[in-house]
């Protein structure tokens, strides 16, 4: 039998800040920040999220394109990665922020929160978009260059 869950709180938008466009040598991700509140980023935790997104991603498969949703929440802050590879596939690593350090949580079976979620189907349109059905003038420079609105979500 399917059973509707209890509602604990009336879903409310969060606020969402697309930030500068991380690189390293060979990767480029969009960044954003996500609160349920409007409040400028976290640094720390940002810079903490890309050095591990980023350390992360050194060796893998991919075009060289993704991105990274820091999600300061109430039970935690969560880091999580996509990349595209394989044309199109959406992989994704997971982390948890606990104090100063970041617990990979990867191995877990969730994929993302309604919100999060809202962010990544953005990034799947711009994927078919820009390169998927895009003319090879567009491309993922053309992807890297579209982020989600900064607004809320």
């Amino acid at each position: 039998m399917i059973q509707t869950p209890a509602v604990v709180s009336v879903y409310e938008p969060r606020h969402v800040v697309a930030m500068d466009n991380a690189r390293s040598e060979n990767w480029e991700l969009k960044v954003y920040w996500l609160t349920p509140e409007p409040s400028e980023p976290d640094s720390e935790r940002v810079n903490v999220a890309l050095e591990t997104a980023l350390a992360a991603l050194d060796g893998a498969e991919g075009y060289g394109a993704g991105f990274l949703i820091v999600h300061r929440a109430e039970m935690a802050t969560w880091v999580i990665l996509f990349w595209w590879t394989d044309q199109d596939i959406l992989r994704r690593k997971i982390w948890q922020i606990e104090g100063e350090e970041l617990v990979n949580v990867s191995d877990q079976d969730f994929v993302a929160c309604v919100w999060e979620l809202s962010i990544v189907d953005w990034e799947r349109k711009a994927w078919i978009n820009y390169v998927l059905r895009a003319t090879k003038s567009v491309g993922a420079g053309g992807y890297l260059k579209a982020t989600y609105p900064s607004s809320f979500c």
